[in-house]
């Protein structure tokens, strides 16, 4: 009788044991998504990208990988740890996802970027592209640490992936004044200098040749529109409109 009741005793720690060990299991395996597998590629909506480590170089083994989920809407953020530099993997992953130009480098508001110093060892850097319905951008904001990368990803609506606008050099007044200096001939003008025609510039810039430029009218004294020029940012290339055929030709620079 006492063997039997040994063994029962037996089996009821084993169970005990076992019922213990899947808990501990189910536990460590739900805490920050831990168990989960690395995805292969992020996806929001219709929109989607590679995820880190399956471009460019692959992630080296012993990487490890959880998710954190935000309130109810909120973007999902991916993180990455075990790396042996949190720099290099987020240098490969970005060269990787801009070497065609699909995506680009950018700041919080789309304008197209250098890309930051990687060999820093925190940093943080955006990448983005256009989202398919044009109504946003697809943004991946990736943040490095010596040994990890935080990824998250979103849609942010509204705006679309932009090249920098040209800094100008010459303010608006220069750009006049620069004008009012030349030859009336350079122009195609009557006359020798400016002295007898008015310089007004107009709002924004306009693009001649893929260059930015202020764009003045020029007037006679009597306020008749005689001709259209414009002039580039940095003051150094000059270019008139012929009116009649809407034809632009260079004069100067």
């Amino acid at each position: 009788m006492k063997r039997k009741k040994d063994v029962a005793l037996l089996n009821r720690c084993k169970i005990q044991l076992s019922l213990v060990g899947l808990a501990l299991l189910l536990t460590l395996s739900g805490c920050g998504g831990g168990g989960a597998e690395m995805p292969e590629t992020y996806a929001v909506g219709d929109d989607s990208m590679p995820a880190l480590g399956t471009v460019g170089v692959p992630g080296a083994e012993g990487t490890t990988f959880t998710t954190e989920q935000g309130e109810e809407g909120a973007p999902v953020t991916y993180v990455y740890g075990g790396l042996v530099s949190g720099g290099a993997e987020a240098e490969i992953y970005v060269d990787a996802l801009t070497a065609d130009g699909t995506c680009s480098v950018i700041d919080e508001s789309g304008v197209i970027q250098e890309a930051p110093d990687f060999t820093a060892e925190e940093g943080s850097v955006l990448v983005g592209k256009n989202t398919q319905a044009e109504d946003g951008i697809l943004q991946v904001a990736l943040q490095w640490t010596a040994d990890s990368c935080t990824v998250t990803v979103s849609v942010v609506e509204g705006l679309q992936v932009s090249e920098p606008k040209d800094e100008p050099t010459i303010t608006v007044t220069q750009a006049v004044d620069s004008i009012e200096s030349m030859s009336s001939a350079l122009l195609g003008l009557e006359g020798t200098s400016m002295e007898d025609y008015l310089v007004y510039p107009q709002d924004g810039y306009v693009l001649v040749d893929g260059e930015t430029c202020y764009q003045m009218n020029v007037y006679s004294k009597d306020h008749s529109i005689q001709e259209t020029c414009m002039l580039t940012l940095d003051g150094k290339t000059l270019y008139r409109l012929d009116r009649e055929t809407g034809q632009v030709e260079q004069v100067k620079g």
